[in-house]
């Protein structure tokens, strides 16, 4: 085999089985990253941010990553994360980041909990990470946003937005 082509070939399936057996199973969704969403801007936010947590038969509630009511008035003007635990249904990427979801039509029918999280600038939808949790993972607490924050600060950092391509000319 020609090394020029074996090489990528190699760290492709290197980097497949390295995700695989990091148990990287959810989904990151990067399309709206824009250039100045940096992974260094909003992982020094992340902690500050207000979570806006979303579950089934309940009103959203305004948090802060500790459980605290968040306080400040104008959330839906704020950079924030849209957190939702549990149901069946996902909101629509359109809505994400809106005062009124809506959800998408389709009905998730895998095993575990849907946690859906959405980083929101303002009304802009930056980067969205879906995955199914055990039971036990998905409780709506720190460790679970988390893990959600992490998912978030990676998908910005894998996007296209970020990532260096060479010009070949």
């Amino acid at each position: 085999m020609n090394t020029v082509i074996a090489k990528p070939l190699l760290r492709t399936v290197a980097l497949a089985c390295i995700a695989g057996a990091a148990g990287c199973n959810g989904t990151l969704h990067t399309r709206w990253v824009q250039d100045g969403d940096t992974h260094s801007l909003w992982s020094s936010r992340m902690t500050e941010l207000p979570i806006r947590l979303h579950q089934p038969g309940k009103d959203a509630i305004v948090q802060t990553r500790d459980g605290h009511p968040w306080t400040t008035q104008g959330v839906m003007a704020m950079p924030r994360v849209e957190l939702y635990v549990g149901g069946t249904q996902a909101p629509t990427y359109e809505s994400a980041c809106t005062a009124t979801t809506t959800l998408r039509a389709d009905t998730i029918t895998k095993p575990g909990t849907l946690v859906f999280a959405a980083l929101c600038d303002g009304p802009r939808l930056v980067v969205v990470a879906e995955d199914h949790l055990k039971p036990a993972q998905a409780t709506p607490a720190l460790p679970l946003f988390r893990k959600m924050e992490d998912r978030l600060l990676r998908a910005i950092r894998i996007s296209t937005a970020q990532t260096y391509i060479p010009q070949y000319g």
